[in-house]
């Protein structure tokens, strides 16, 4: 379409008449684009999520990161044409525990406890075969404790939906399995502005509900120190206790250790409080840090004490005044736990060899 033109037919400079023909004013609109805008918020609570790339795809191409409130906006050039939009968001892993394990793994067992929202399915369903099963559990156990880096053969961690009430999200799963459901939003054509086209970010796993907008949580402050005889060529195998009696979901510990000192051999339930349970137990070392992740397959067991034996080689000696096992991390489902390593009858959090 020809935009509105201004003509001149009469014209003075200096009191002369001059010729109009070549004078010509061109209008230009004021709103040439269409706005499309909107908010990605996390399933559970609301919480704004930002870094999310959103794609819109048709005769041309646009691109767009949600920002720290969670909102992004187009600007889309004003000819009709069909366009889909795509929410991608490939950071802020965190969120998985041995909680989300276990609901995993029960619901996959029919436990009646154990019930899922759409969203939380969509959650559950980590390796994207539409299926909720001990696999999906296991992926989240062995990703949580630092097994495998990955949860599918797509290398996704984020799944998105727009938000419920939409056509695409009508009766969403009234009848899975299987998973299925709409990532995108779709414009047939995209011929006016767009507002409130919001998507739902769902972090694959985290059935919970409890993932934050953070890389990484916070370090469990330490406590009291103990000491401990570790004479090179011999083992230890030191408990890891709850102090205060809990269902225990999940658990999850971590820990730091001088590898010039000690060498991790493993880890046990054999003597502790859930050893009579229906309970999974991973654990994992790599450059000093090692991960213990442990997840109710069955019914809770209630109880405090002794959760967890940690066992080493002792391989070197210790020089100058540092510690050689220090914990670092201990919830127990997905709150912070009391409790420490034991010693000698002692609770502590920083072991120190005498």
């Amino acid at each position: 379409m020809e935009r509105p033109v201004l003509k001149f037919t009469r014209a003075k400079l200096n009191e002369s008449l001059m010729s109009t023909e070549d004078i010509l004013i061109q209008a230009t609109p004021d709103n040439c684009d269409y706005e499309v805008s909107g908010k990605v918020s996390y399933y559970s609570d609301d919480t704004p999520v930002s870094n999310v790339l959103l794609d819109l795809e048709g005769s041309a191409s646009y691109s767009a990161v949600s920002g720290d409130d969670g909102e992004y906006e187009f600007s889309v050039s004003k000819d009709p044409e069909d366009y889909i939009l795509t929410p991608f968001k490939n950071d802020h892993f965190g969120g998985l525990s041995g909680l989300d394990a276990s609901r995993i793994a029960k619901y996959a067992a029919g436990f009646p406890d154990v019930e899922f929202d759409c969203h939380q399915m969509i959650a559950a369903d980590v390796n994207g075969d539409g299926q909720i099963t001990g696999l999906d559990a296991s992926r989240v156990a062995r990703y949580a404790a630092g097994k495998i880096n990955y949860l599918n053969g797509a290398d996704l961690h984020w799944a998105f939906v727009p938000t419920l009430g939409t056509p695409a999200m009508s009766g969403i799963c009234f009848d899975w399995p299987p998973v299925a459901y709409t990532p995108d939003r779709e414009y047939s054509p995209l011929d006016s502005d767009k507002s409130d086209q919001d998507f739902v970010a769902i972090r694959l796993g985290d059935v919970s509900g409890n993932w934050t907008d953070e890389p990484v949580r916070e370090k469990r402050n330490s406590g009291s120190v103990c000491e401990i005889t570790a004479a090179p060529g011999t083992t230890l195998t030191i408990p890891i206790v709850l102090n205060r009696d809990t269902a225990i979901e999940g658990v999850d510990i971590k820990f730091e250790f001088d590898e010039t000192v000690l060498e991790l051999t493993g880890a046990s339930l054999a003597g502790g409080i859930l050893e009579k349970g229906d309970y999974f137990r991973i654990s994992n070392a790599a450059n000093g840090e090692g991960t213990i992740l442990i997840s109710a397959n069955g019914d809770l067991l209630t109880g405090s004490g002794k959760v967890v034996f940690v066992s080493f080689n002792v391989i070197g000696e210790t020089e100058g005044n540092a510690p050689v096992l220090s914990l670092t991390g201990f919830e127990c489902n997905e709150t912070p736990a009391s409790g420490g390593f034991l010693v000698d009858g002692k609770v502590c959090d920083v072991i120190y060899t005498d």
